[in-house]
């Protein structure tokens, strides 16, 4: 479209805007445009994660105090750990309570944790072994 067609459509535009939400359009009077928005939608290079190393040492070194917490209608002895101190490769079993600044990730019994190369928590609900 071109500049000369643009502008007029512009203020049929927003006189049609201004009679639906005011209820009348002034065409007499100057049109300040004070903000304007535009969405787009671009290819853009998928970003590369930093990866982390995995840690040989068990996660026991993250807990912080073990304290009784209510689960399944009994108290059970539950580990705290410090998610700042859990590295890749850590990998526990609930019942856990992971603490951080501004989180807190609860573990129920019969799920376990692995931390992933990006240090996500990774929660997965154990299988029960069939009796046969």
């Amino acid at each position: 479209m071109t500049r000369r067609r643009l502008i007029p459509a512009l203020f049929i535009i927003l006189a049609i805007a201004g009679i639906g939400r005011y209820g009348y359009a002034d065409n007499t009077r100057e049109i300040e445009i004070v903000n304007i928005g535009v969405r787009l939608i671009a290819p853009t290079p998928k970003p590369t994660l930093p990866r982390t190393r995995a840690d040989k040492r068990n996660a026991t070194r993250a807990i912080q105090i073990k304290a009784r917490v209510y689960f399944q209608g009994k108290w059970i002895v539950t580990p705290q750990y410090a998610r700042t101190s859990l590295r890749t490769g850590n990998r526990f079993a609930g019942p856990a309570i992971v603490t951080d600044y501004s989180s807190t990730t609860v573990v129920p019994p019969g799920w376990q944790v692995e931390v992933d190369a990006h240090e996500n928590l990774l929660l997965t609900r154990k299988r029960k072994s069939r009796k046969s």
